[in-house]
């Protein structure tokens, strides 16, 4: 029996823009979009039933940043506040009498309205103006399907106009179709904007700085200091970054390697560890720390060491507390996006993986740097005081493997990876070459295993 496909809910921009999401932040967020549509109320063009105002742009605006039930919220608490009095309504109205007023049903239409546009926002049809026109146009259509109805009982139960069918339209729905596909078009425009400007945001801050090649005998560095700690979470520097400049990384290890004419984490890819250890100055705990960074980039040295069993202290929930070499965080780019832009297998394997995690944790994905996708949040914090952000667990769709982050070292990880498949286990990973070498289902029951043990567990 096939299960049907319902699409994952996707960050809108007020997940983009803050993505550490708590209690507190959501309920500012409500109180600013209700904050909105009030202000966008008042630029009215007066009826002499329903006037026409900018509330429908709020409520579309605030339900796409927001989201279908926050921007629902918003726009209920919206309505209370008018009621209770605030004149947050049009022309600075609001008091309780307000329900018997002609246009009161378009305010209760709005809260299905911003629910509509963010339902649209969480499957990306706010990221471009085509898509989002027409989720905003369906958005602006449900006041209607409450407002007309309710204006009509008003003017022949309450106020005995006698008004047919056609009076009720030619007062509350005919004079606002034009306006109301300006209004659509608007946000259609305004939303995708604000998604462009968040990736460029992303983007800019995320590119890589361009290194020149290092001589083939390179003089000796002068690294910087750094505090030593093991390395059991995902490695967070570039692969261009000086082996110097690497936490963890003694200064006689960087001066051995560099004797050797290797400045650079990438130079180390392909090498043999078991040489390289020979060298003076040259230790277990070096190479540890440099094979897990080049794991993480989907490289390595042949013969690393082993790895190092101890482990950091792990948290629940981001602090944004962190050692200031690390440049890896979460960022505004749509996870689905990401995997979309992906070529031939590896789009549609990462399309599966956003599947399988996404109903294994039940959470939400979110990008990491570049091209890790990950699932919750945690704080990490070592014996030796080094501390960071990162995820949970999540997987990587590189080109060369398929990288799965945070499913290993828990009571039934052992059992449930002898029946995985094909894989290999690599310092805080396990490497796929392609997803038909594995049991879909040992996968989920391996991520939710994982998942469900919770950070702090691994043993």
């Amino acid at each position: 029996m096939s299960a049907i496909a319902v699409p994952a809910r996707r960050p809108v921009l007020a997940d983009a823009l803050a993505p550490h999401r708590t209690l507190l932040r959501d309920a500012l967020l409500v109180i600013a979009g209700a904050a909105v549509v009030a202000v966008l109320a008042q630029v009215t063009i007066p009826l002499p039933l329903v006037p026409i105002t900018g509330q429908t742009l709020g409520v579309i605006l605030v339900g796409a940043a927001l989201g279908s039930r926050r921007g629902a919220i918003s726009l209920a608490t919206y309505m209370v506040v008018g009621l209770v009095g605030a004149p947050v309504f049009a022309e600075f109205s609001g008091g309780p009498a307000m329900v018997l007023s002609p246009s009161f049903g378009f305010v209760l239409g709005f809260i299905p309205a911003a629910f509509v546009a963010g339902w649209f926002a969480e499957r990306a049809w706010d990221r471009r103006p085509v898509l989002a026109m027409t989720g905003f146009v369906a958005a602006s259509v449900v006041p209607f399907l409450v407002g007309v109805p309710y204006l009509a009982m008003i003017l022949n139960a309450v106020m005995g106009a006698g008004a047919d069918l056609g009076a009720v339209l030619a007062a509350g729905l005919w004079p606002f179709i034009p306006g109301g596909l300006v209004k659509a078009a608007l946000a259609a425009l305004l939303i995708p904007a604000a998604w462009k400007c968040v990736r460029a945001l992303d983007e800019r801050r995320l590119s890589p700085a361009v290194l020149p090649a290092a001589p083939s005998r390179a003089p000796r560095p002068t690294p910087s200091r750094r505090p030593r700690g093991s390395v059991i979470l995902p490695a967070m520097s570039a692969p261009s970054t000086p082996i110097g400049d690497v936490p963890g990384v003694g200064a006689p290890a960087a001066r051995a390697l560099a004797e050797q004419g290797i400045t650079t984490v990438a130079q180390l890819v392909g090498r043999d560890w078991a040489e390289l250890a020979e060298l003076h100055g040259v230790g277990p705990a070096s190479g540890r720390r440099l094979q897990a960074l080049l794991l993480e980039h989907g490289e390595g040295m042949a013969n690393p060491p082993a790895p190092d069993r101890r482990r950091a202290t792990v948290t629940q929930g981001a602090t944004g507390k962190g050692a200031k070499d690390i440049t890896t965080h979460a960022t505004a780019v749509d996870p689905a996006d990401y995997v979309d832009g992906l070529e031939g297998r590896r789009r549609e394997e990462g399309e599966r993986l956003l599947e399988i995690f996404g109903r294994a944790t039940g959470e939400q994905a979110t990008m990491w740097g570049p091209s890790m996708i990950g699932y919750g949040e945690v704080h990490y914090r070592y014996a030796t005081g080094r501390e960071g952000d990162t995820f949970q667990l999540g997987f990587s769709p590189r080109k060369a493997d398929l990288a799965l982050y945070g499913i290993q070292g828990f009571p039934r990880s052992d059992e449930l990876l002898e029946k995985l498949g094909k894989h290999r286990r690599g310092v805080g990973c396990v490497w796929v070459k392609k997803l038909p070498d594995i049991d879909e289902s040992v996968l989920e029951e391996l991520v939710a295993h994982a998942w469900q043990s919770g950070p702090g567990t691994a043993c």
